[in-house]
């Protein structure tokens, strides 16, 4: 994704530039705790006078952040009808396995909801979705938040699997040092039983 925002930024494709630094933005709220991407996102939204884009960037910058500035100016973009993206504010496993949405808002909600409350339902849930929006980044940290979840539950096959999953996937994104963190884990807690 970074190089698809780079390549958009020399080819001045804004909104491919957009749509690719709001997944490097989910994939800071997601796991990173990095603001960088979803400060770039702002700076392309306001470019482009793009308010949903706007939101998106100070959605993602609450999330990491917590500060409370950044969700006042969030709620203040958001188009007032769009339920959709008001719903990310509910984040509780109830609303991600009722919601019948397909949104990447549902996905990065059931994804966060699930992390917290290590559900399975709602993690795999997330995968599904993050898996319809390619948010591939999202996927291996779903993949390895399963793997984790499923040794708790004393299932090492199963987290020997997920936590694969997530290291080839990160592999396949160019993220090795992740990759390795994931096998190292696998190596070290699962086959170390």
């Amino acid at each position: 994704m970074r190089n698809i925002a780079n390549q958009a930024y020399l080819n001045n494709d804004l909104p491919l530039m957009a749509k690719a630094l709001w997944k490097l933005c989910q994939r800071g709220v997601a796991s990173t705790g990095v603001t960088d991407d979803c400060a770039a996102l702002l700076d392309v939204a306001i470019i482009q006078g793009d308010e949903l884009a706007q939101a998106r960037a100070h959605l993602g910058q609450y999330f990491i952040t917590g500060n409370r500035d950044d969700y006042a100016r969030a709620m203040a973009a958001l188009p007032a009808s769009d339920a959709s993206y008001r719903a990310i504010f509910d984040i509780s496993v109830d609303s991600c396995l009722n919601s019948t949405q397909t949104t990447e808002w549902l996905a990065l909600q059931c994804y966060l909801s699930g992390k917290a409350a290590f559900n399975e339902p709602a993690l795999q849930k997330a995968l599904v979705l993050f898996e319809q929006f390619d948010a591939r980044h999202n996927m291996a940290d779903s993949y390895f938040l399963l793997a984790k979840l499923k040794y708790e539950q004393g299932q090492p096959d199963t987290a020997a699997d997920y936590a694969s999953r997530a290291a080839l996937l990160l592999s396949l994104l160019g993220e090795a040092a992740r990759a390795e963190q994931v096998r190292a884990w696998r190596r070290d807690t699962v086959h170390a039983q």
